[in-house]
């Protein structure tokens, strides 16, 4: 049996009860939702590459200073549970909004303190470990977000298609920053990562979905409850379910020594 299933007017053939795969891509606010994804990741890359490559090609970053912007990038990792608990009381879009704009600005800063002659290592770690701290939070908040803008019977095919994102931003971003960092120097071809931010928030800002259900359920768990006390209860959960524990072993594994790898790859 076929049914006919509509995504913000346009109009899709399904068999029986379940979707087709290619059906989500109808949905309009998930284009600009996964559009929106994709141009975060391009802007990351830029991140990951011509970041380090400025320290090494302009300041003759040292080992240690390289490793000192890799341990930066890892410091917001000792408050994500409180990002969490922050984020759950807010809204998600707004967030993902204004960490774009924020990681946009901080990129902008690098091009710009070399412009007046102030560019230094110093001010590399702090904006190192801003924008570290901004993709953390931007990270919990993405993925709170999604059952926001597409049903929750849906969200293994959108993690499915935002991992196609991700596969191929990392395919192809170091290559295109690599690129644009070697015809216009390392440090203006940040311009373009903030550049891919400004679209990322753009995206974001054009969805329409209503996140007042989710919130309004989330008040009224933790009315009464001070964030400490929901900190103490999230960890709970976590610590007793073994799943979790064991991602979360393999994560800081991954980040461990990626960091030690990332902090010598680009001498």
């Amino acid at each position: 049996m076929k049914f006919v299933i509509e995504f913000n007017g346009h109009s899709g053939i399904v068999d029986g009860m379940k979707p087709k795969l290619g059906c989500l891509w109808l949905h309009l606010e998930f284009r600009k939702l996964w559009s929106g994804q994709v141009a975060s990741l391009l802007g990351a890359q830029f991140v990951i590459i011509v970041l380090p490559l400025t320290a090494v090609v302009i300041l003759d970053a040292t080992p240690i200073q390289m490793g000192i912007i890799g341990a930066m990038s890892g410091v917001p990792a000792l408050i994500g549970l409180f990002l969490g608990v922050w984020t759950d009381r807010r809204r998600r879009g707004q967030i993902l909004i204004a960490v774009d704009v924020g990681r946009m600005l901080l990129l902008l800063s690098i091009p710009g303190a070399h412009i007046l002659g102030l560019l230094s290592i110093e001010l590399l770690y702090v904006i190192v470990l801003g924008i570290s701290a901004m993709t953390m939070l931007f990270e919990i908040a993405y993925r709170s977000f999604l059952p926001s803008v597409v049903a929750r019977n849906q969200l293994v095919e959108v993690n499915a298609k935002l991992e196609l994102a991700n596969s191929g931003a990392v395919a192809i971003g170091p290559g295109i920053s690599g690129l644009i960092a070697h015809a216009v120097t390392a440090p203006f071809a940040l311009f373009f990562g903030a550049a891919m931010f400004a679209v990322s928030a753009v995206m974001f800002k054009s969805l329409r979905v209503n996140e007042s259900d989710s919130i309004t359920t989330t008040q009224g768990l933790y009315r009464d409850q001070s964030m400490l006390v929901q900190l103490r209860d999230g960890f709970g959960f976590f610590r007793k379910n073994k799943i979790l524990v064991g991602i979360a072993a393999a994560g800081t594994s991954l980040v461990f020594f990626g960091s030690a790898y990332d902090a010598i790859l680009i001498l």
